[in-house]
């Protein structure tokens, strides 16, 4: 992967592995179990979470969520929807 796309890649065995101690995290998937635990996160990590978007689907545990504190969504209305809210 390094290879094709021009930066540095590195394999790690776990999610928890990949994002202890970094400064930026993305999740981008349609997993749905929970793939990042707030636990894991460092204080003050920036997280982009874009994949799950269903009530039924979900990348951050409430531990990732309740610990921000900033929430940004496009949209209120539809970010209450796809939470079940």
């Amino acid at each position: 992967m390094s290879a094709r796309i021009g930066v540095e890649v590195q394999p790690v065995e776990s999610g928890e592995k990949a994002v202890r101690g970094a400064d930026i995290v993305v999740t981008a998937t349609s997993a749905m179990k929970i793939v990042l635990e707030g636990p894991w996160l460092s204080p003050g990590v920036h997280v982009n979470a874009i994949g799950a978007n269903w009530a039924q689907k979900r990348e951050l545990d409430d531990a990732a969520v309740t610990r921000a504190h900033v929430i940004a969504v496009d949209s209120i209305e539809q970010a209450k929807m796809e939470a079940a809210i």
